[in-house]
């Protein structure tokens, strides 16, 4: 087998051993409880096995999702069982024999949210709903009921382990048998994840800049409400969303400040419901996976490093100059009334260049320092008639880290995918601007591999030395800083967030109940959340 990202699902080994059932079906689901007033929905994506049977269910739990605010045209978001299948193939040629296991063949029953960055509480009530669809729905194989996987990606992890816990409780209706026997969370922040502060920073000042421009962001919102998109401000304004708000470590609020009120109400609370123990009737088990490095390796990005830097600068075309483009974003900018002060929307078309230079820079947090996480300035340069320079600067921001918060960036675990290893020089004309870019960007941790593995199962205060501890699964941690799942795996290097590589695939893949030499082959599945 190639030593690469890979992707050896249930859902090719079924269209192997199952025949020709590749089509799938979408179910609508509405929870059967509301929370603050309110239902959640959404859609159960299902690839049957056998026929428009259930036999052998597989549900996976989407991770956060805010296609519903940054892709509003795409019916199931940003990502859906489309993205879970686009790879697949038939070609078994690429399945090793340990991988083939006893399987015969998984329904994949993938819950995809209305809305994924909702209450978390909301959205845990839906999974509550589709495991009750399932059990309410299945065949017997040879008379005998299957019991459920059911796996959480990210976010979706946490919402299973709520769900699944919630109906085990008399709480708040009659106990409730799950029929669910192994629950695997996929690098699920069980106490949190982490959006770098300089990242959120830059929203937050994007969000500003971009209100300040006045009559050119109103006329930006109309286009978009015309033409039924996403707004730059809905767009900005995705961390602050209640799921978002809930899951991360660390929230910079509007007046850049911290406000973890939400994040810890959420984990108060997801620490007094538990895990899910089974339901009493069904051999349980939990198990997890981090895609942080098991020797304890920092990020790439290291202490205090450059996640983002950005210059660039955009000159107008003769076109745009005529036009007035440039006189009106001008005059927008500074929030100048184009007919009492002429003076700005007429410099903006006056004979010469307009030009505008951009430098950004978003750096990782230090550790034990308050070091400069964010600086952005835009500038505007002009030669009128080629002889009189002109210069305004339009931003100049800088923000800066608050000292006693930990260093998450660099630590080892799951990185954020947004921010993948690049760099390129673009340059771009048009019609309208003659553009160049020079762009740098790292990934940065997104769920530790302490939160991955729950280590001390939130009942400690973690220091330092416990997130650069070595964890692995063939010599998990006792004591205090127990690990609550009964088995787990990390990578060799950190790795992308909520990925399956080929180490921890075919972990995944054989892995067994009890002796782990019998039990029901559970699969392997590599997804990017």
């Amino acid at each position: 087998m190639e030593v690469k990202k890979i992707f050896i699902s249930l859902v090719q080994a079924s269209f192997f051993f199952g025949g020709s059932q590749s089509q799938v079906v979408d179910i609508p689901v509405v929870a059967a409880e509301s929370y603050k007033g309110q239902y959640a929905k959404g859609t159960m994506r299902i690839m049957y096995a056998n026929g428009r049977q259930f036999t052998k269910p597989f549900i996976v739990v989407e991770g956060f999702d805010p296609g519903c605010i940054t892709a509003p045209e795409e019916k199931f978001g940003r990502r859906s069982i489309e993205d879970f299948l686009k790879v697949l193939g038939v070609d078994t040629n690429n399945l090793s024999a340990s991988l083939l296991g006893d399987l015969s063949g998984y329904d994949i029953i993938y819950i995809d949210f209305n809305n994924g960055t909702d209450y978390l509480q909301r959205n845990a009530r839906l999974v509550e709903e589709v495991i009750r669809y399932v059990n309410a729905n299945k065949s017997p194989v040879d008379g005998v009921i299957q019991p459920n996987i059911i796996l959480g990606k990210s976010m979706g992890s946490i919402l299973a382990r709520y769900a699944l816990r919630r109906m085990e409780n008399n709480y708040p209706y009659t106990k409730e048998a799950h029929n669910t026997w192994l629950y695997i969370s996929l690098d699920g922040g069980q106490q949190g994840s982490n959006i770098p502060q300089g990242y959120q920073h830059m929203a937050n000042h994007m969000r500003a800049f971009y209100v300040s421009t006045g009559p050119t962001a109103s006329m930006v919102e109309k286009i978009s409400l015309l033409r039924r998109s996403t707004s730059p401000m809905a767009k900005l304004g995705v961390t602050d969303q209640p799921a978002s708000r809930q899951l991360t470590i660390n929230h910079i609020d509007a007046a850049n400040k911290i406000d973890n009120s939400m994040h810890d109400d959420w984990l108060a609370e997801l620490q007094e419901i538990g895990y899910p123990r089974g339901d009493g009737l069904t051999p349980f088990e939990k198990i997890a996976i981090s895609n942080g490095s098991e020797s304890a390796e920092p990020q790439q990005v290291g202490n205090a490093g450059d996640l983002l830097t950005w210059k660039g600068k955009a000159h107008t075309s003769l076109f745009s100059d005529i036009a007035g483009i440039s006189g009106l974003l001008m005059a927008g900018i500074q929030k100048i009334d184009v007919a009492q002060s002429p003076l700005w929307f007429t410099l903006g078309n006056l004979p010469g260049r307009n030009q505008f230079i951009v430098d950004l820079n978003v750096a990782a947090k230090a550790e034990n320092k308050s070091n400069e996480l964010y600086h952005a300035k835009i500038t505007y340069r002009k030669k009128i008639l080629g002889i009189i320079p002109v210069e305004v600067v339009l931003t100049d921001q800088k923000d800066f880290a608050i000292s006693s918060t930990p260093a998450y960036d660099y630590y080892p675990g799951g990185y954020q995918d947004i921010t993948d290893d690049m760099a390129f020089v673009h340059t771009k004309s048009n019609i309208l601007f003659k553009t160049d870019i020079v762009f740098k960007s790292l990934p940065a941790c997104h769920v530790p591999v302490v939160s991955a593995l729950d280590i001390g199962a939130g009942t400690k205060s973690l220091t330092y030395k416990d997130y650069f501890t070595k964890y692995n699964g063939s010599s998990p941690p006792v004591g205090a800083r127990a690990s609550p799942f009964q088995a787990f795996i990390t990578a060799l290097n950190n790795e992308s967030h909520t990925a399956i590589e080929q180490r921890n695939g075919e972990w995944l893949a054989t892995y067994r109940t009890g002796d782990r030499a019998t039990g029901i082959w559970c699969g392997s599945i590599a997804m990017m959340d």
